[in-house]
């Protein structure tokens, strides 16, 4: 049987999350980055917070966290291309991670991922026109006792076989479509046996 292991960052939101507004993440972000006012070296902690809250950062989001702390949009650019964790493309509604570690390569992670690009038609490390999926690698998801391992919207799946992809890719999709789409996390993906 699967193993989860949740490490969600996403958070609900009533807009969308791809093309919401300079004004509208104006008006729901600012009081969150209130505390930051003053704070000095603000903007990693401050691009942190947008990546959790919409599952990356815009070009509209880019523009209010410069407003914000006074500096340039060109400014939070350079920073938020610099840190891998955060991403200035829009989120699919399905992001798979397969682990590339030594454990899960040895216990099938080649085989698994194989797998998982036939499920979702992409190969490792694009995302689909449609922003259905993307699928990437980690150097290690942290549950090297249960490999092969995957994460689905940021839930950590562990021994997971092959056969097991189409469910597990179904109640991701499933469970992102059931909370409005692009970045919402499964909360029941890899249960299945």
């Amino acid at each position: 049987m699967s193993e989860q292991h949740d490490i969600s960052l996403s958070a609900e939101l009533d807009l969308d999350r791809r093309t919401a507004t300079y004004e509208q993440i104006k008006a729901d972000f600012t009081p969150i980055v209130e505390r930051y006012r003053d704070v000095e070296g603000a903007l990693l902690p401050i691009l942190h917070e947008a990546q959790h809250r919409y599952g990356w950062i815009s070009d509209a989001c880019t523009r209010v966290i410069a407003d914000f702390l006074r500096i340039t949009p060109p400014q939070v650019y350079e920073v938020a291309t610099y840190y891998h964790e955060l991403s200035i493309n829009p989120p699919a509604d399905v992001k798979v991670i397969v682990c590339a570690g030594p454990a899960c390569r040895a216990e099938g992670g080649p085989r698994l991922q194989a797998a998982l690009e036939e499920a979702t038609g992409i190969t490792t490390g694009d995302t689909s026109r449609d922003f259905k999926y993307a699928m990437g690698t980690s150097a290690c998801l942290g549950v090297c006792f249960h490999a092969p391992a995957a994460a689905f919207n940021h839930a950590v799946v562990g021994k997971v076989k092959p056969e097991q992809v189409p469910a597990l890719i179904a109640e991701a999709e499933q469970e992102s479509h059931g909370r409005g789409g692009a970045a919402s996390t499964p909360g029941a993906a890899g249960r299945g046996g």
